[in-house]
C-alpha cells in the first residue's frame, strides 16, 4: 500500500505528545488505507479538515481518557 499523500503536512501530528499513539494512526490510516481517513476525505470534498480531528471522525478532544 502506498502512504497518504498529505502525510508529510499533516497538522493534526503536533496534537499527538505520545509518540506510539501517532505510530498508530500512522500504521492504521497514514501509512495503508489513507482512504479511510475522514482527513482524507474532507481534503477529497474540497474542504479543510479541523486540526483536531481524527482519522476515524472523531476529534481529539472527544477521545476519552484512559484511568491508570
Amino acid at each position: 500500500m502506498s502512504s497518504c499523500p498529505k502525510i508529510s503536512k499533516c497538522p493534526m501530528f503536533p496534537l499527538f505528545v505520545d509518540g506510539t499513539a501517532l505510530a498508530v494512526i500512522k500504521a492504521l490510516y497514514c501509512e495503508g488505507m489513507y482512504a479511510n481517513c475522514e482527513r482524507y476525505k474532507h481534503v477529497g470534498r474540497g474542504l479543510i479538515p479541523p486540526r483536531d480531528l481524527l482519522p476515524d471522525g472523531r476529534t481529539f478532544k472527544s477521545v476519552p481518557e484512559r484511568k491508570p
